[in-house]
């Protein structure tokens, strides 16, 4: 095994970037194990915790940069789906406007739910863990074969009596 000083944290950053999307998780040691079975190389420690940071940065970068793209699928999916409700909140955070919550529901959700379905509506949610956590919460119905039918989901910060009734307004 050959010891490398010429690997960089940029480097390892890089290599470890896309399993760090998939496993948050993944310790220094883990890293290390990979590079050195993958590459027969030994990096020092502290390249690789260097590297783990840079990769964390540039993993919230790419969440931040999909978040700011909500406002254009936003524009694009009212365009596409004319009728359909979308809503976006956000807060003011110093200079930066930070995603609090979302709402949507698609045009032919909403027919299809009053043409198709039992008038019965059941309310849901679940858990989202990692980079932005909070909660999906979903409005569905039960369609003719007693299969669930989607008619809204929101994506929120935590659930609430607001936060459902809000939605359930709509």
């Amino acid at each position: 095994m050959v010891t490398s000083h010429f690997w960089t944290y940029r480097r390892v950053a890089q290599e470890v970037n896309d399993k760090l999307l998939v496993d948050e998780d993944r310790s220094r040691k883990g890293i290390h194990k990979h590079i050195e079975d993958t590459y027969n190389m030994d990096i020092p420690m502290q390249t690789i915790t260097k590297g783990k940071r840079a990769a964390r940065k540039m993993i919230e970068g790419y969440y931040i940069e999909q978040y700011n793209k909500l406002a254009a699928y936003r524009k694009e999916l009212l365009r596409s789906n004319p009728g359909s409700t979308m809503e976006i909140m956000t807060e003011i955070d110093g200079p930066i406007r930070r995603f609090k919550r979302m709402y949507i529901c698609f045009q032919a959700c909403k027919e299809g739910w009053m043409k198709g379905c039992r008038p019965l509506i059941g309310l849901d949610g679940c858990h989202i863990k990692r980079h932005h956590p909070g909660q999906l919460l979903t409005a569905i119905g039960i369609d003719a074969n007693n299969e669930i039918f989607l008619i809204a989901y929101s994506m929120v910060e935590k659930e609430s009596e607001e936060t459902w009734t809000a939605r359930c307004k709509d």
